[in-house]
C-alpha cells in the first residue's frame, strides 16, 4: 500500500487552490451572484477534497467512513452549482430557470440519500486506501454528474460560437468551455466508487479549471450588470469627483476622481471632517463649521491642493432627505473646469482679439463702444474716438516683406498702448482697465476709445503722445530701423455724434484730413475745437521750449499808498516773450502751466529772478521798497527754493521783511504738514502774506486766512464784473476786511472813483492801470531809484 499521507497531499493542495482562486473571483467581481455561486462551488470542492484527505490520512476505519460520507455529501451539490454558475456567466439563467430548478431538485434528492445504503454500500480496499462503493442511487448520481458536466460544456461552446469573434463575450465563452473541459475530467473520481481502483485525483483537475475561470474573470468580467455593480462602477470610473457628507460634516464616501482632484489619499478624507481647504471648497467662504449647506449648482470656486497646484472647480451640492424631509446627507459633485476655462479663454481670444497684436478686434470694439458711451453719460463727461492709420506701412510691406510689416504692427500697438498707460489726463474717474480701449480694425488701422474725458484737449494730448512715440524708428529685424508715422482723426461724444457708427465715420474723416495735411499729425472733426486744441497744444509745447530757450522775463507793477501818490512797493510777475504772439501775461499761460505741472518750476524761476534783481537794486539804492510775488498753495508745497528759505535770503542778501507773498484763497483741507511748516518758517523770518484775488463770485473767507495773512487784496476788476455798484461793493468788502482786523489793499483799479470809496472804507494801498502800467525791469529800476531818493530826502 502506498503512503497514504503522501497521496493526500495533491488533494489538500487542490482544495487550497480552488478556494483561493474562487475567493479572488468573488472579490474581483464585486460579490456578484455569479461570483458568489463560484465561491460556493469552490467551498464544496474544497470540502470534498478536505474530507477525502481526512479519509485517506486516517488509519481508523470509522473515521475514514465518516469522512468519505461527508465527501460524498459535498459532491451531491456540485452538479447543480456548476450548472447554475455556467448559466449565470453566459447570462442564460432566466431562460434556463426551469432546467436550473430541475437540477437543484435532483441535487436535493441525491443529498437526502447521501447517508443511506442506497447511495453508498459496502467498502473496498485498494492499494492506496479504503473507499466506499456506490449503491443504486450512487450509480444514478454518477450518471447525473457526467450528464450535467457534458451539458455545461455544450452551453459554454454555444456561448462561444453565438458571439462575434474577437469580442469579450466570445473570449469569455471560449475560456469557460476550456474550464468545463478540464473540470469534466474530475468525473474520474466516480470510478473508485464504481469498483475501479483509480486514485481519486479529480480535485487537481478542478483546481486547474478554477485557475482558468479566475484568469478569465480578471481579463473578461464574468458578472452581469446589476444596479449595485453599475453604481459602484459608475462612481469609480466617472470623471467628476463625488463625495457624500453626513449631517455631522463627516465624509462618508469619495470616489477616485475626487481624490485625484483634491490631492488626498482615501484615508485623509474618509470618516473625518474635511481639511480646512476642502471645507472651504465644499461649503464656500464660511469653510469649517458651515453645515448645513445650501444646495447649489455649478458654483465656480478656486482651490489649491496640498502640492500647491491651483485649480478652478465647479461645485454642485444636493441635499438628500428622507421621506419626512429630514436631512440625511449631502451629495457633493465636483468638476475640474480648469482646462475648460482655459479653452474658453482661448476661443474667446480667437473670437474677440487680433491674433497678431493681441488687441481687441472689430467685434469686441463694437461692444466696448456701447460701454464707453454709457460711462461718459454716467459721468456727465465726454468720450473720444481716435482713428489711427499708419503712414508708409504699404511701403514697408512691399520692400521688406510681410514679416517686417507684422513686426512693425506689433511694435506700433505696444507703443500706442504705452502712451495710454502713461497718460495721467486721459481717463477720469476710471471704472475699470477697459476705460481706454485700443483695437486693431485690420491692416494698419487702429481705433482708440477714451471714456470718460473732460475735454477734447485730453484726447489731443494722447494723440500728441502717440505721434511723438511713433516718430522714433522701429527695429523690425530687417536691417536698418524703419521710420514710420501715423495720421490720427478724433471725434468726440456727444458733440460729433451720439452713436458708434457716426463717431467712427467722423473720426475717419478727420483722419483723412490729417493725412491730407501732410501726414504724421492729428485733426479733430470739429473745426473750431480743432483750432482751440491746436492752440492749447502749441502753448504746452511752447512752454517747455521757453524754459529751455530762456523766453521768460520779469515784469513789474507799482503799488501805491491810499490816494495813489506815494509809492509803497513793486509787484513782480513772470512774462513770456512768445516768438509770434509777443509778451504774454501770466493769465495767458499760467493755467496751462498748472495743468502741465510746471507752475512750481515757473514760481521758482520767478522767485530766483526777482531776488537777483531786487538784490542788485538794494545794493545800488538801498532797501527802499517791499516786493510782492504771487503764489498758490501748490507752488508753496512743491517749490525747491523754499525748502530752505533762510539760505535763500542769505544767498541773495535780501531782507525777509522786504518780501510779501500774495497767496490765492484756499481752504483748510488744502494744507498739509509741508505747506504749514513752510508758511510758519517764512512768517517767523518776517515774510508778509496777502490773501489775493478777493472779489470774484466764488470768494470765501477761511479762519486760516486771518491766522496767516495781515492783508486782503481786493480785485477791483473782479468786483466791477460782478456788482451793479462796484464802488459800494468795494466799500463793503473793505469794511468786512477791517472787521477781521486785517488791512485791505485794492488791485486792478481802472476807475479812480473806486479809489475814493476804497480809501473812505479803510483801504491802505492801491494799484492798477489807472496809476501805472506794467513795466519792464529798466522802468521798474527807475521807480525803485526814485523811491530810494525820496526816502533819503525825507530822512
Amino acid at each position: 500500500m502506498l503512503g497514504l499521507k503522501s497521496l493526500a497531499i495533491p488533494g489538500a493542495l487542490s482544495a487550497a487552490v480552488v478556494l483561493l482562486a474562487y475567493a479572488g473571483v468573488l472579490w474581483h467581481e464585486k460579490f456578484s451572484r455569479a461570483s458568489a455561486l463560484l465561491f460556493a462551488l469552490g467551498l464544496l470542492i474544497a470540502a470534498r477534497q478536505a474530507a477525502l484527505v481526512a479519509a485517506l490520512s486516517s488509519s481508523e476505519p470509522e473515521v475514514s467512513a465518516r469522512a468519505l460520507a461527508v465527501a460524498g455529501f459535498s459532491a451531491m451539490w456540485l452538479p447543480a452549482v456548476l450548472y447554475h454558475v455556467v448559466a449565470e456567466v453566459l447570462s442564460e439563467s432566466r431562460r434556463r430557470q426551469y432546467s436550473i430548478a430541475l437540477v437543484w431538485a435532483l441535487a436535493v434528492v441525491f443529498a437526502a440519500l447521501a447517508f443511506t445504503p442506497l447511495m453508498f454500500g459496502r467498502t473496498v480496499t485498494y492499494g492506496w486506501g479504503t473507499y466506499t462503493l456506490y449503491g443504486p442511487a450512487g450509480v444514478a448520481f454518477a450518471a447525473f454528474s457526467v450528464l450535467v458536466s457534458s451539458w455545461c460544456m455544450r452551453m459554454a461552446w454555444n456561448g462561444f460560437r453565438r458571439n462575434a469573434p474577437d469580442t469579450p463575450a466570445s473570449a469569455r465563452g471560449r475560456y469557460l468551455f476550456i474550464a468545463c473541459c478540464i473540470g469534466v475530467v474530475g468525473n474520474l473520481d466516480h470510478l473508485p466508487r464504481l469498483g475501479v481502483g483509480v486514485f481519486p485525483f479529480g480535485g487537481v483537475w478542478s483546481a486547474l479549471a478554477a485557475l482558468v475561470i479566475a484568469w478569465t474573470a480578471s481579463r473578461y468580467r464574468l458578472v452581469e450588470i446589476t444596479p449595485a455593480f453599475a453604481a459602484r462602477e459608475f462612481m469609480d470610473t466617472m470623471s467628476d469627483g463625488v463625495a457624500v457628507v453626513d449631517p455631522e460634516g463627516v465624509v462618508r464616501l469619495v470616489n477616485p476622481s475626487l481624490l485625484r482632484m483634491l490631492g488626498y489619499a482615501p484615508g485623509e478624507l474618509l470618516h473625518s471632517q474635511p481639511p480646512a481647504a476642502v471645507a472651504v471648497l465644499l461649503y464656500g467662504a464660511e469653510g469649517e463649521g458651515a453645515w448645513p449647506v445650501q444646495a447649489c449648482v455649478g458654483q465656480e470656486r478656486e482651490y489649491q491642493d496640498p502640492l500647491g497646484q491651483k485649480r478652478t472647480l465647479s461645485v454642485s451640492i444636493s441635499l438628500m432627505r428622507d421621506g419626512g424631509g429630514q436631512l440625511q446627507a449631502v451629495l457633493v459633485t465636483i468638476r475640474d473646469i480648469t482646462a475648460a476655462l482655459a479653452a474658453r479663454e482661448r476661443i474667446e481670444r480667437l473670437a474677440y482679439y487680433d491674433p497678431l497684436t493681441k488687441l481687441p478686434n472689430r467685434v469686441l470694439l463694437e461692444e466696448r463702444f456701447g460701454q464707453a458711451i454709457a460711462r461718459a453719460e454716467r459721468a456727465g463727461a465726454m468720450a473720444a474716438v481716435l482713428y489711427l492709420d499708419l503712414d508708409r506701412f504699404k511701403h514697408v510691406n512691399d520692400t521688406l516683406g510681410h514679416d517686417a510689416g507684422d513686426r512693425l504692427l506689433q511694435v506700433v500697438s505696444e507703443r500706442i498702448a504705452a502712451c495710454v498707460r502713461e497718460s495721467d489726463l486721459v481717463v477720469r474717474n476710471a471704472e475699470s482697465a477697459h476705460d481706454a480701449t485700443l483695437a486693431r480694425l485690420g491692416g494698419d488701422e487702429f481705433v482708440l476709445l477714451l471714456s470718460p474725458i473732460e475735454r477734447g484737449e485730453d484726447a489731443a494730448k494722447v494723440a500728441m503722445r502717440v505721434l511723438q512715440s511713433l516718430s522714433q524708428p522701429v527695429e523690425v529685424g530687417a536691417g536698418a530701423p524703419v521710420a514710420t508715422g501715423v495720421s490720427i482723426g478724433i471725434a468726440l461724444y456727444p458733440d460729433d455724434g451720439q452713436n458708434p457708427e457716426v463717431l467712427m465715420k467722423r473720426a475717419g474723416l478727420a483722419m483723412y484730413h490729417a493725412k491730407g495735411a501732410g501726414r504724421n499729425s492729428f485733426r479733430l472733426f470739429d473745426a473750431a475745437m480743432n483750432t482751440r486744441t491746436l492752440r492749447r497744444i502749441d502753448a504746452e509745447v511752447g512752454l517747455r521750449r521757453a524754459l529751455v530757450r530762456g523766453e521768460f522775463e520779469l515784469i513789474w507793477e507799482t503799488r501805491f499808498r491810499a490816494g495813489g501818490v506815494a509809492v509803497d512797493g513793486l509787484e513782480a510777475f513772470i512774462g513770456w516773450r512768445h516768438e509770434v504772439r509777443g509778451l504774454l501775461m501770466p493769465a495767458d499761460f499760467m493755467p496751462i502751466a498748472a495743468e502741465m505741472g510746471l507752475a512750481p518750476t515757473l514760481f521758482d524761476w520767478t522767485l530766483e529772478a526777482a531776488f537777483v534783481q531786487w538784490s542788485q537794486w538794494c545794493r545800488q539804492h538801498g532797501a527802499a521798497l517791499s516786493m510782492t510775488l504771487h503764489a498758490n498753495i501748490g507752488e508753496l508745497r512743491h517749490s525747491e527754493l523754499l525748502a530752505d528759505p533762510a539760505a535763500l535770503f542769505a544767498a541773495h542778501r535780501v531782507a525777509p521783511s522786504s518780501l510779501r507773498l500774495a497767496v490765492r484763497p484756499f481752504r483748510g483741507a488744502d494744507l498739509d504738514t509741508t505747506v504749514t511748516a513752510r508758511i510758519r518758517e517764512l512768517r517767523s523770518l518776517g515774510v508778509g502774506f496777502d490773501i489775493d484775488g478777493v472779489g470774484d463770485d466764488s470768494i470765501h473767507f477761511d479762519p486760516l486766512h486771518v491766522d496767516i495773512a495781515d492783508r486782503i487784496r481786493i480785485d477791483a476788476g473782479q468786483v466791477a464784473g460782478h456788482a451793479n455798484d462796484p464802488a459800494r461793493a468795494i466799500a463793503a468788502l473793505c469794511g468786512m476786511v477791517a472787521g477781521l482786523g486785517l488791512e485791505a489793499s485794492l488791485t486792478g483799479v481802472a476807475d479812480p472813483a473806486m479809489v475814493v470809496a476804497a480809501t473812505a472804507a479803510g483801504a491802505a494801498r492801491v494799484q492798477g492801470p489807472c496809476f501805472s502800467a506794467i513795466m519792464a525791469p529798466v522802468e521798474a529800476s527807475r521807480v525803485f531809484a526814485d523811491a530810494a531818493a525820496a526816502r533819503l530826502a525825507r530822512a
